[in-house]
């Protein structure tokens, strides 16, 4: 409704940006990309799977094209990449998939945190409780081998169901649920959760807006967290009405507000996105009709 009724002044909003943000939003995008592939590349190595820098790259970009699903659920097909082009059971490597999600949220609620300790602010930190108790059950039932919970989930995804109620995915799951690897993915996670933060900071600098680097990433990411409790693709709709009414608090108009939300949307997630399209046509998709 905010964008048919104003979108004259979004349209003049947008014309008021200092583009000059984009070259680092960019440059720290793609840094962070490049980052969490490794992490992947760490996982797989911890159940058995190899595969070089490269090729572990463009399956992560691949597995990009599909972030926008409910949680981030659709990267699975990155199992069926790895099935198809190098011969490992989706059992085995779909764990991982769970293990990226759940530890992209705890980089973020540690973050988060950490900032309320230098400001604070009731609504962002409510959003935060919630998800940090649902994350923290979640993990208390997947280190006592407790899961029920995990594959009642999966089975009611009819191309999960035959893959992980079985015993190469429980061998996976417990190999990336070592004390020793967890202890690494939540420093590592975390560190590359603070480096993206200053996208969006720079997002809020683009629109120059008085914000400082707490309050810019503790509107975005609990925006963030907010969304992700609705299970809805990218958290569309919750996420964004959830940041508009952050900034309306402090006095942003809504015009601002959507603008902002929509240039950080544009600028992060979907251009990852796309080049995640891009990726898995030209790297898997065209080979696997050529095969076919």
């Amino acid at each position: 409704f905010t964008l048919y009724s104003g979108h004259e002044k979004i349209l003049q909003i947008f014309t008021t940006i200092n583009w000059f943000y984009l070259f680092p939003i960019f440059a720290i995008l793609f840094l962070s990309v490049f980052l969490r592939s490794l992490v992947q590349r760490f996982l797989l190595n911890k159940i058995g799977i190899k595969l070089g820098i490269k090729e572990n790259f463009f399956l992560y970009l691949s597995g990009l094209s599909m972030i926008i699903s409910p949680g981030g659920s659709g990267v699975i097909i990155k199992s069926f990449f790895i099935n198809q082009k190098f011969g490992y059971s989706i059992s085995k490597s779909l764990p991982i998939i769970f293990i990226e999600r759940f530890f992209e949220l705890v980089g973020i609620i540690l973050l988060l945190f950490f900032t309320f300790t230098l400001i604070y602010s009731i609504e962002p930190f409510i959003v935060v409780s919630i998800v940090s108790i649902i994350a923290g059950c979640l993990f208390f039932f997947l280190k006592i081998k407790s899961y029920n919970f995990l594959f009642k989930i999966t089975n009611k995804i009819k191309s999960l169901k035959e893959f992980s109620n079985n015993n190469e995915f429980t061998e996976s799951l417990e190999l990336l649920l070592k004390t020793r690897t967890t202890i690494v993915m939540v420093f590592v996670i975390t560190a590359i959760t603070f480096l993206e933060s200053l996208m969006f900071y720079f997002g809020f600098l683009a629109f120059d807006l008085e914000f400082d680097y707490v309050e810019s990433i503790q509107v975005f990411y609990s925006s963030i967290l907010f969304g992700s409790l609705f299970l809805i693709p990218a958290g569309i709709g919750a996420t964004e009405g959830f940041f508009a009414s952050l900034l309306i608090n402090k006095n942003i108009s809504l015009e601002l507000a959507t603008s902002l939300i929509i240039f950080l949307r544009m600028t992060t997630i979907w251009i990852i996105v796309i080049v995640g399209l891009i990726t898995s046509y030209v790297i898997y998709f065209r080979k696997l009709k050529t095969k076919s």
